[in-house]
């Protein structure tokens, strides 16, 4: 009687690996590359957060890039902004930024990216950006 459970639970172990191993490969077959600047606003007390994403796959054996989203705010210094795009629909990818504006134009802002669709996060990235002035 042990050894018919060893047997079924290994048969049981060996196909959730493989499973498993089967959800990573097609993850990362799926990248996601994020781009972001801050610029000063027309008035100085402000600044613009622009964030590019991109999906990153590879077709027939090339990497292909399609923009998902191209969010962009005017937020005050010292201030977070939040933005959101996407909708209800579990198929769509949805992107949320959150940022935190330099206090001044020579600090560095911090930038929180997620890419989710359907609740599940797909890729989450952090990076400080330092303003840009002409």
């Amino acid at each position: 009687m042990h050894g018919v459970h060893s047997h079924t639970m290994k048969k049981i172990i060996t196909l959730l690996f493989v499973s498993t191993l089967a959800v990573s490969a097609l993850a990362a077959d799926v990248s996601y590359s994020t781009e972001a600047s801050i610029t000063p606003g027309k008035d100085k007390r402000q600044c613009q957060i622009v964030v590019r994403i991109s999906q990153i796959s590879e077709q027939d054996g090339k990497a292909t890039e399609t923009l998902i989203a191209q969010p962009r705010s005017l937020t005050n210094l010292g201030q977070k902004a939040s933005f959101f795009v996407g909708n209800d629909d579990p198929k769509t990818q949805c992107v949320s930024v959150d940022v935190f504006s330099p206090k001044t134009a020579s600090d560095f802002a911090s930038c929180v990216v997620t890419v989710t669709r359907g609740g599940q996060v797909l890729s989450k990235s952090a990076t400080k950006l330092k303003m840009y002035v002409q």
